[in-house]
C-alpha cells in the first residue's frame, strides 16, 4: 500500500479482503491482535 494524496492506495494487481466481523481478539500489555474472516463464519451441522 502506499499514501498519497492523503488516501492510502493499494498496488496494482492486488485485492483486499475486509473483515466480515470479529472472531477473536489476543490482548497483551503492548498490543492486540484480531482475527476477522473476509466470510461469516456460520455454524457447521455435526454428523
Amino acid at each position: 500500500m502506499k499514501f498519497t494524496h492523503g488516501f492510502w492506495r493499494m498496488r496494482d494487481n492486488l485485492e483486499a479482503f475486509f473483515p466480515a466481523e470479529v472472531r477473536d481478539v489476543t490482548t497483551t500489555n503492548q498490543d492486540f491482535t484480531m482475527f476477522g474472516p473476509a466470510k461469516p463464519i456460520g455454524v457447521r451441522d455435526r454428523v
